[in-house]
């Protein structure tokens, strides 16, 4: 939430931001200079289109299971400075474009330290949010994934794809 919104519901428009415009767009362009965070991950969903309502989840990870970083940005809203955070996406790669056209920006180790600091250049942060081969693994989850009440750890768990028959 930009700290100058008026409403909280633009709240929601905003869970993810656009790498590639982030430095142009009033409601992130002030974060990207003075507010960048980092957003630890093990993995992170999409859902591919199987039919008209029905989707199919897959879970995205480092082979290795090993947690990562997503490139954020976070802001002081309202009277009583709420704090809040959107992601970073950018252009799938290639492991994620059959299922997905958009994903989270996944920090390189080397570009974390590029990233958290306020002193770095802009072309050298945008220089860190250009699209590379990210080297995850993808695939199937079960659909209890899209429920909040269910959290346990065997949603990680590969299921076979789901059909339409």
């Amino acid at each position: 939430m930009p700290s100058w919104a008026e409403d909280e519901k633009i709240g929601s428009s905003l869970v993810n931001g656009r790498a590639e415009t982030a430095f142009e767009k009033p409601a992130f362009r002030d974060a990207m200079h003075k507010r960048r965070c980092l957003i630890p991950a093990s993995g992170f969903y999409e859902w591919r289109q199987l039919g008209p309502k029905e989707k199919q989840p897959y879970y995205f990870r480092l082979p290795t299971g090993a947690p990562f970083f997503i490139a954020g940005l976070w802001e002081r809203w309202g009277p009583t400075n709420i704090e809040t955070f959107t992601l970073l996406t950018r252009e799938a790669d290639a492991t994620v474009r059959p299922i997905h056209h958009r994903m989270p920006v996944i920090l390189e180790p080397a570009d974390v330290d590029v990233w958290m600091n306020s002193t770095s250049p802009s072309d050298q942060i945008r220089e860190v949010l250009q699209p590379r081969s990210s080297g995850l693994e993808t695939f199937p989850v079960s659909s209890r994934v899209n429920s909040p009440r269910n959290d346990s750890p065997d949603l990680l768990n590969p299921a076979q794809p789901e059909t339409l028959f």
